[in-house]
């Protein structure tokens, strides 16, 4: 049996003011967020690698194989810190739109519970113990990977629930067109453009800021 299209449509105009409603609640609660980001501060969870470097340690430490158990380690901290230097480089000299702390993922759960965690604030990857001031707005960024291969940072606020649209609260960490060859050629690996990334995201959470400030 089919649906006739003028009830289909009778009942999208039905909906649509609860739909215009639900659209709008989102908005004014992105512009809430932009600014109390703005006024606050962004940590961000640096990978650590540290699952990766427990598996490693598991599996050849103290065996005959720990020569490549040696040289494991040391490729994936050479990778890991050449890669979060290289962000850190990138939010020093690209983000604006507030403050950003650095932390190790691993020390999320002190952070949570406002202890003193042990933070970096430049790209020497010097950490020290210290107090974030929690008495500010703070917001979590972190890097996630979908199952296209696309990496992004994302925002999510201090409870670890991710931010919705239209705040602009992802951004993608490759380059497309190396992410076109990664997925034909899955060997092919998939390079990351740090100060674009961060520089372009920051552009558009200032954007979205003015358009806070001019919807008051």
């Amino acid at each position: 049996m089919r649906i006739p299209f003028v009830f289909v449509f009778l009942l999208f105009l039905t909906n649509l003011p609860a739909q215009v409603d639900t659209f709008e609640s989102a908005r004014v609660k992105a512009y809430i967020q932009i600014k109390d980001l703005h006024e606050g501060i962004l940590v961000f969870r640096l990978p650590s690698e540290k699952k990766k470097l427990e598996a490693y340690k598991l599996k050849y430490e103290g065996k005959m194989e720990s020569t490549r158990y040696d040289k494991l380690v040391e490729s994936t901290k050479a990778e890991r810190d050449l890669d979060n230097r290289a962000f850190i480089e990138a939010f020093q000299h690209r983000w604006t739109i507030c403050p950003v702390y650095f932390i190790y993922d691993y020390d999320t759960p002190k952070l949570l519970n406002n202890e003193k965690v042990a933070i970096s604030l430049d790209s020497n990857l010097v950490f020290r113990k210290d107090i974030i001031p929690y008495e500010k707005s703070l917001y979590i960024a972190e890097f996630t990977e979908f199952e296209s291969g696309m990496e992004a940072m994302h925002i999510m606020d201090f409870q670890l629930n991710n931010l919705k649209a239209p705040f602009p609260h992802y951004y993608r960490v490759n380059d497309n067109w190396k992410l076109f060859l990664s997925i034909l050629f899955p060997k092919q690996s998939v390079k990351k453009d740090p100060e674009i990334s961060v520089r372009r995201w920051n552009k558009s959470l200032n954007r979205f800021l003015l358009r806070a400030n001019k919807a008051q």
